[in-house]
């Protein structure tokens, strides 16, 4: 008798389309594409937004900087290297440690709001919730199948 390896088989295959007519499915679709398309009006704003925020020529250095200088726009601090973090600070005003501070909870401590960072002042932590950003994406919309089985979630 000879030995026949088995392979192994996935358990069942899923597609969103498996138990949908094709009219069901266009439908699904369009009503996807409208979640995730923004609208022509959403685009020209924020491509005006970004108008402005690159004409404001300012010679302070990078976008971080820049930013927090002119209180364009948020910063993400997630985005920023340890070397733009300092310059932020900086740029706010604050001494060089703060910056190590403010790595330590985003990274060592994985902080989700600025309330958490007890040991920076009080004044710069509702300055950073009004600039910053830590976490860049939010929900905007969930889609769940009908057996409950797959979520869809568009993130901004």
């Amino acid at each position: 008798m000879s030995h026949c390896p088995t392979i192994p088989r996935p358990l069942a295959f899923h597609t969103t389309y498996d138990f949908l007519t094709l009219r069901e499915a266009v439908s699904y679709n369009e009503q996807m594409s409208a979640l995730i398309s923004p609208s022509q009006q959403e685009l020209d704003s924020v491509s005006r937004q970004r108008t402005t925020a690159v004409a404001d020529d300012t010679a302070i250095g990078d976008e971080a900087t820049r930013r927090a200088a002119t209180g364009v726009g948020d910063v993400q601090l997630l985005n920023l290297s340890f070397e733009e973090l300092t310059e932020y600070m900086a740029a706010l005003g604050q001494p060089k440690f703060r910056a190590q501070q403010l790595w330590d909870w985003l990274y060592k401590r994985f902080a989700v709001s600025f309330d958490e960072m007890s040991n920076l002042p009080k004044a710069l932590r509702s300055r950073l919730a009004a600039e910053a950003i830590i976490n860049p994406l939010s929900p905007v919309a969930q889609v769940i199948s009908q057996d409950r089985d797959t979520y869809k979630v568009l993130f901004q």
